[in-house]
């Protein structure tokens, strides 16, 4: 889960016990790179300290009704040297979901999902970070 906190953000990252990055909380800037034409999306954590990088790739697509995504994860890379040093990779197909975005404004938007087969949803507030 992502909190932002002005341009940083810290996010837990999840590896199975007793992987040493199941406690690292990894602080920097968060960005998010959707591409519907070609359905990938891409999530990226880049710290500062030591340019360490947790990078998270997903299948997306619209749903029928083009209001929300579908979305099934696929890889996760933890890195070091700015994404030149492998550190961790994994296959991450446990998650297929529904991604309902609302917009706020042109900076805010409010994401809600819904994981395949649940009836509870997670809400996000993005805000776009200032450049």
């Amino acid at each position: 889960m992502t909190r932002p906190r002005r341009r940083t953000a810290r996010r837990k990252l999840l590896g199975p016990p007793p992987s040493p990055l199941a406690a690292l909380p990894l602080t920097g800037r968060v960005t998010q790179l959707v591409d519907l034409s070609v359905g990938e999306y891409r999530q990226r954590v880049q710290s500062r300290a030591l340019g360490l990088r947790a990078e998270l790739r997903a299948a997306v697509a619209p749903t029928e009704d083009g209001e929300a995504w579908e979305v099934a994860f696929r890889s996760f890379t933890f890195s070091a040297a700015a994404g030149r040093l492998p550190l961790r990779a994994r296959e991450t197909s446990g998650y297929e979901g529904v991604w309902r975005h609302s917009y706020v404004d042109a900076d805010t938007r409010v994401m809600r999902t819904r994981k395949k087969g649940a009836d509870d949803e997670w809400v996000f507030v993005l805000r776009r970070a200032v450049t």
